[in-house]
């Protein structure tokens, strides 16, 4: 049966805004960018609290975080080649105990004008230290309880109980699990510590989870030698019925790091599955990638440029977020653990606040020169810090591994989004739920094209 190809376009961005038009084209879309760039402007950054960016409002950072990333455990039961945590290390072995717990969450709630906190369990496995993970949920529900407190673990499947699954389901956890694609893909990169492969025990444990009514997402990292995203989808969805989020590998090893080669496939896989949805005019699952998602959103948003304000930092590490390690260290995320340079103060003392400021400083797009002429600064605020530090060593100088697939989403949303315009499709269905979805999609079933 014939499908119905997606519309061509002449696409034109405007450099400064982001606002987007567009002409039909009988030939291949193309999409240009056009203008100049003037002096950056971003979101305002009240942390700061003069002009010259020179007096550091400490209190009113604290009083701005929403989310806690406990490294609970930096010990792991696997070996992946990947790892950038020295194998779940952090060059630091060992658990965290609950009276360091008790301390960085005392300070959060103590801290924050917040209502809505995300507690986030990290690793290393989080699931080796599941006592603790129990009595900090016991302890939250029993001292801040008029909160609305999120919360989320991300572990690599091996682990699994009645317990652990009893205390997941009653606390409407957030589950993300390590899978990276079929058997032969996963079990290549990722095994135990003995080198036994962990594919099957995981399945098995996403099958339990699902049967207790508990839905991780995947969280799929690949690489130069792991990329056919495609069928990987297929697997997910068909077999698994679960949402699934590609992240780039990071590391030193040029055998793993995305080539330009790779990120032009990215492209015209996203661009297939796109085709896919448009012809079966059912939109959900087409946007799996929550970054791509938001970039759909943005260029909605642009239609209103004067709303509009360009994002100073990539995400909320060392701003609306802190993560704190088994001793009580306090870092601006998961990924800096371990590295004296980023170590910001322990819970039992005091947060550092001049190391602090000089990681904002650093990390503000502004002060990342390659970023100022990118196309997708506007919306991507300056890039993964945590990815330029391990592939650059330097968390300012941006690294095409990671800016390369950023510009490539973007280029997919403009498209994305000039169809859905073209269709009438509201920027209310891309915040729906229903995109993360894709067991329709991709499969061949003639009922979707009648």
């Amino acid at each position: 049966m014939q499908k119905t190809k997606f519309n061509n376009y002449d696409i034109q961005v405007d450099l400064e805004t982001g606002k987007i038009n567009y002409s039909n084209l009988k030939e291949n879309t193309k999409i240009s960018f056009f203008g100049t760039f003037s002096d950056i402007k971003t979101e305002n950054t009240s942390y700061f609290s003069s002009q010259d960016n020179q007096t550091f409002d400490l209190e009113y950072l604290l009083s701005s975080l929403c989310s806690l990333e406990l490294n609970i455990s930096q010990l792991c039961n696997m070996n992946c080649k990947y790892c950038f945590a020295n194998s779940g290390t952090y060059g630091n072995a060992g658990m965290m105990s609950f009276e360091t717990a008790k301390i960085a969450i005392d300070l959060l709630y103590g801290k924050t004008n917040n209502n809505h906190i995300s507690i986030k369990f990290f690793g290393g496995e989080p699931l080796l230290n599941f006592t603790l993970i129990r009595e900090i949920v016991e302890y939250i529900r029993s001292q801040y309880n008029g909160y609305n407190t999120d919360f989320e673990i991300a572990t690599n499947g091996t682990i699994i109980s009645e317990e652990i699954l009893k205390l997941i389901k009653e606390n409407s956890f957030n589950v993300q699990v390590s899978l990276d694609g079929d058997q032969c893909s996963h079990d290549k990169h990722r095994t135990f510590l003995d080198g036994t492969p962990t594919y099957e025990k995981i399945v098995s444990n996403i099958k339990k989870m699902k049967e207790a009514g508990i839905k991780p997402q995947i969280r799929t990292t690949f690489s130069h030698q792991n990329m056919d995203m495609k069928k990987f989808l297929l697997y997910y969805t068909n077999d698994l019925g679960l949402q699934v989020n590609f992240s780039p590998v990071m590391s030193k090893d040029s055998n793993l790091l995305l080539t330009e080669k790779d990120l032009i496939a990215i492209y015209q896989v996203y661009l297939e599955i796109f085709e896919d949805a448009v012809a079966s005019d059912k939109y959900k699952g087409v946007l799996l990638n929550r970054v791509l998602r938001d970039m759909v959103l943005y260029c909605f948003e642009t239609e209103n440029p004067s709303l509009l304000t360009s994002k100073s930092y990539f995400c909320g590490a060392g701003l609306r977020m802190l993560s704190v390690d088994i001793s009580g260290n306090i870092y601006p995320c998961h990924g800096f653990i371990g590295n004296d340079q980023f170590n910001f103060g322990n819970v039992y003392t005091c947060l550092d606040k001049s190391k602090l400021k000089h990681f904002l400083d650093r990390i503000h797009i502004a002060n990342k020169s390659k970023c100022l002429s990118c196309v997708a600064r506007n919306f991507c605020g300056g890039g993964c810090s945590h990815f330029f530090n391990e592939t650059n060593d330097n968390v300012s100088l941006p690294h095409e591994g990671f800016c390369g697939f950023v510009k490539v989403l973007y280029k997919l949303a403009i498209i994305f989004y000039v169809n859905m315009k073209e269709k009438g499709i509201s920027k209310e269905i891309v915040k729906s739920p229903l995109l993360t979805e894709l067991n329709d999609i991709l499969l061949d079933n003639d009922k979707l094209w009648i």
